[in-house]
């Protein structure tokens, strides 16, 4: 779950949630996760742009050049494993 302290992560059905903590990720505001075929890698749409997460490792990585605003509201993946990102301009 994305919110605007950070990521959280539940393993059974929402009960309980741990934050994951990604050093240089902080606590941003998440606005959209999304996953990607591997298990343990997805993308978040923040107010400061795209994120490339390895949960493995525990990193994130900035994806977000050429982007006209770092406003990103929301995130798709598709088949051809392009990322389309949805901003405020």
């Amino acid at each position: 779950m994305g919110t605007t302290k950070g990521l959280y992560v539940s393993s059974d059905s929402g009960r309980t949630w741990e934050k994951r903590i990604i050093p240089n990720l902080g606590e941003i505001e998440i606005r959209y996760i999304s996953f990607n075929e591997q298990p343990n890698l997805l993308y978040l749409a923040t107010k400061k742009g795209v994120f490339k997460i390895n949960l493995n490792k525990l990193t994130a990585e900035e994806i977000y050049q050429d982007l006209p605003t770092l406003d990103v509201r929301m995130l798709a993946l598709d088949k051809e494993k392009k990322i389309w990102a949805v901003t405020n301009k």
